[in-house]
């Protein structure tokens, strides 16, 4: 059976059983390359939804103020993301089903107005921790082997003039923000409300501040779903900021994000100490 089939199969039996109310999985966009959220709530529904190397959203991002039992479909670093929400006591473990579906990555977003096709593997996928959530409720085999694991180079990627060139590109539009499942706040510090530590000018000097605050809110929580990166106009690497920051956090707490149930959660002060060491 073939996986797209194997979902619709999983997700009509849940709806039709009413284990669920919702099942979230992804469906064709309006342009070629793309495939986007797509939410069904009756089986007769489900021929919507499909599998396939454009599935690049974090389906985890819609779960919070779903109302009743939800199905969700999640990739590997989407199940990371999943437990961390459920250690943050964001996400009740018994108000959703997990269908895990086993995944060998996805493509790279073509840059923005570029006429060339590239289908090049999304960076974050070729340092990929595992390629199936390790919480799930039902599995879907695809037969896909593991996306990477080849660690990033480090290079000049430590220097801040880099990182500050990069920052000068963002246009504060606050994608990162609006993509990310962890950045849950109700009153956010970084777009322009009380409490804030931005403003809603687009100063270039308070563009470092917006990004480093950022990853230190992220620092030993994010899965590097790449959800951010993906969703940044600018192509900012983010995700690769936020793995420089991950593995510093790492070394402290000695598990990475999302991978134990009920462990401490990081403080953004600790976290700005070991990353000044």
């Amino acid at each position: 059976m073939r996986v797209e089939e194997r979902i619709r199969s999983i997700a009509r039996e849940l709806l039709s059983r009413k284990e669920v109310d919702c099942f979230i999985g992804f469906q064709e966009g309006s342009i070629q390359g793309v495939s986007r959220p797509c939410f069904v709530r009756n089986e007769s529904e489900v021929h919507r939804l499909v599998w396939n190397r454009y599935c690049r959203n974090n389906l985890t991002r819609y779960l919070s103020g779903m109302k009743g039992k939800v199905g969700v479909l999640v990739k590997g670093c989407d199940g990371l993301t999943l437990m961390q929400l459920i250690a943050e006591n964001q996400i009740k473990r018994a108000s959703i089903h997990v269908v895990a579906v086993v995944c060998g990555g996805i493509e790279a977003p073509e840059i923005p107005y570029s006429k060339e096709t590239t289908h090049t593997l999304a960076e974050h996928c070729k340092r990929c921790r595992t390629n199936s959530s390790p919480l799930y409720d039902t599995l879907v085999e695809t037969g896909e082997g593991r996306a990477g694991q080849a660690e990033m180079g480090i290079g000049s990627w430590t220097s801040p003039d880099k990182w500050l060139a990069e920052f000068n590109t963002c246009t504060r539009c606050l994608a990162c923000i609006r993509s990310c499942p962890l950045c849950y706040c109700t009153e956010c510090a970084l777009n322009g409300s009380k409490p804030w530590l931005v403003s809603k000018l687009e100063l270039q000097g308070e563009l470092a501040t917006f990004h480093l605050v950022r990853a230190l809110h992220m620092a030993g929580r994010c899965s590097e779903c790449g959800a951010c990166e993906m969703a940044c106009p600018a192509r900012i690497p983010l995700t690769r900021l936020y793995h420089l920051v991950n593995k510093k956090v790492e070394s402290e707490l000695g598990h990475p994000p999302g991978s134990k149930f009920g462990s401490e959660l990081v403080e953004v002060t600790k976290s700005a100490e070991a990353i000044s060491r």
